[in-house]
């Protein structure tokens, strides 16, 4: 049975969340604020994530981020009445899987849940080609880990650790932005031209010096250059 946690100051939307989602035979922690998110999160580690982004003490964006300090493949999907694009490339840029809008029907909600519980499954029990060597790094997509002389430098987020592995996959030649997109959107993350800019823009600073090496040209896509 998955664990979730639920994260939303209003009293009425976790318990309406909890109610839909123990229906559907999950297990569900809920939190009212992002501070009480985080405590919830380092007891129990559950596997997915939904919360709001509005919230007092800790907004879900910070939360977001100090989450994935304690675990960087957690799922976390942002419920939200915010729905700017704006807002969604925020979202997007911090790490989340997925960004909803409190409007969505029950039924969409769990299944864009169950969606990525089972990309986080297929991704734990795909161990073939998880290590790879750019540059002076070594990436282990495992455990969205970036190495520097076998010391852990950074970690990437679920969508960061995808796209690398795709571009590392392709061997040096070039995937067109659509490609990927629907690369991505098959593993089940939601995405769109200026989110994956965003993408590769985290993903280039992590990679340090190495960043250089995710090269962009306007008629071509993306390549990652591994020497």
């Amino acid at each position: 049975m998955s664990e979730l946690l639920i994260v939303d100051d209003e009293r009425i939307v976790r318990e309406q969340l909890k109610l839909l989602f123990e229906s559907e035979g999950y297990s569900v922690r809920i939190a009212s604020n992002g501070e009480i998110a985080l405590i919830k999160f380092a007891q129990a580690k559950p596997d997915l994530v939904v919360m709001d982004v509005m919230m007092p003490k800790m907004n879900g964006y910070a939360a977001a981020k100090k989450i994935y300090e304690i675990d960087s493949k957690v799922p976390i999907i942002f419920l939200t009445a915010k729905d700017s694009d704006a807002d969604e490339m925020h979202a997007f840029s911090v790490g989340a899987h997925d960004f909803i809008s409190k409007s969505v029907e029950g039924c969409l909600l769990v299944a864009r849940v169950r969606r990525a519980l089972e990309r986080t499954i297929e991704i734990a029990g795909d161990e073939v080609q998880d290590l790879a060597q750019i540059g002076e790094l070594k990436i282990d997509f495992s455990l969205g880990a970036i190495y520097s002389k076998e010391k852990v430098i950074d970690h990437l987020t679920k969508t960061e650790s995808d796209l690398l592995k795709l571009l590392y996959n392709a061997n040096g030649a070039f995937l067109s932005v659509n490609s990927i997109i629907s690369s991505l959107r098959g593993l089940g993350f939601a995405c769109v031209d200026t989110m994956l800019y965003v993408h590769v823009c985290n993903l280039r600073k992590k990679l340090g010096a190495c960043g250089s090496k995710v090269v962009c040209e306007r008629a071509r896509g993306y390549k990652l250059e591994r020497n």
